[in-house]
């Protein structure tokens, strides 16, 4: 049985270009990332207010990848053969890279109910 994970990735747009970010990003990105094997949802949020206090450049976007997989080793080469990088190990996952610059991180889904107890912000 395929295990589940959880790949959180933080954001921010071109400054003057939010709107064409949302588009390409809610419309075309999304549904990239949701046709690849493995990748099973994704949702997007966005911050009213900086999640790190007194950040030069605080992300104002965050998007939360669910992937299921039987070898979270596999996915993040996978993720690597696209052009993300490795940035960090942090315990069972991976702190990785985009190619454009963006940080994201691999992670495992902590708990049976996380979907349904998870905070969103809106």
């Amino acid at each position: 049985m395929a295990k589940k994970y959880k790949m959180v990735v933080f954001t921010n747009a071109v400054e003057g270009k939010d709107k064409e970010f949302n588009d390409w990003y809610q419309n075309t990105h999304l549904k990239q990332i949701v046709s690849i094997k493995s990748f099973v949802q994704a949702q997007r949020f966005r911050f009213h207010t900086s999640i790190i206090p007194g950040s030069a450049n605080p992300a104002r976007y965050m998007a939360i990848y669910d992937i299921e997989t039987d070898d979270i080793e596999a996915e993040v080469r996978r993720l690597e053969a696209l052009g993300a990088r490795r940035v960090a190990q942090v315990k069972t996952w991976w702190v990785m890279e985009a190619p454009t610059g963006h940080r994201f991180c691999v992670v495992r889904n902590s708990s049976p109910g996380f979907a349904q107890q998870a905070r969103q912000w809106r």
